[in-house]
């Protein structure tokens, strides 16, 4: 599990404006995070740090402050835009995520094109996840000569439990996703959505949950949904 993500002292700006058929839009949150609960990371967090005392390997303490996510400071930015004119419909946004924590920093966009036929919109759209920077994995790969025998093992432990932390850019969840839709607006406030999505893990599996090792995709995803407005 990944635990739960207390937010504090944030703050948040959204601006919108519109011309004709155009619409743009920006966005800005700035928090400081703390994970909770999430005990396979707080016990590699304490084995990092007591290795780190116990073999005298500074290093491995400093890495376990830069992967905790305790008071951390995070950043969710993005600008969009709009077109809806005539029967056509264009939709674009590009969006950045930056942490001080093993949480990766990313970039995603995506571009959607659509048109009108009476209330059928068929559409289709191109989006990308991106890894930016994360944490280095700065586990040494042995200790030297003459330290004690499970020194080495033990390294190599941490190093692989560093490697497969979730969420992270260690795990490389960048992916690529392409889809086709058709939407049917069946009543004043109702609408029937159908939409099948084609996922490219880009490294590694992606954003997909519970993926075996090895896991490389593509994988593709159906959904039928009634939308409501009120």
């Amino acid at each position: 599990m990944f635990g739960d993500l207390d937010a504090r002292r944030l703050s948040a700006l959204n601006l919108v404006a519109e011309h004709g058929p155009l619409t743009l839009r920006f966005g800005r949150a700035d928090t400081k995070i703390t994970l909770n609960n999430q005990q396979s990371i707080n016990t590699l967090l304490s084995s990092l740090r007591a290795a780190g005392t116990g073999y005298r390997i500074p290093a491995l303490g400093t890495l376990a402050d830069d992967i905790a996510v305790d008071h951390k400071k995070a950043s969710f930015t993005s600008v969009g835009a709009t077109l809806d004119w005539n029967n056509i419909l264009v939709q674009s946004e590009y969006a950045k995520r930056k942490t001080d924590s093993y949480l990766n920093d990313t970039s995603s966009w995506y571009v959607m094109a659509g048109y009108r036929f009476g209330k059928i919109l068929p559409y289709y759209s191109h989006a990308k996840l991106k890894i930016d920077g994360s944490v280095q994995n700065t586990v040494p790969a042995a200790c030297p000569a003459g330290y004690p025998a499970a020194c080495t093992p033990t390294l190599r432990a941490l190093s692989g439990a560093v490697s497969t932390l979730p969420y992270s850019g260690l795990s490389q969840a960048a992916q690529t996703t392409d889809t086709i839709g058709v939407r049917w607006d069946l009543y004043r406030s109702v609408a029937l959505k159908v939409q099948v999505d084609r996922v490219h893990p880009d490294a590694g599996s992606g954003l997909l949950l519970n993926a075996k090792p090895g896991f490389k995709g593509p994988v593709t995803v159906g959904a039928v949904a009634l939308d409501f407005v009120f």
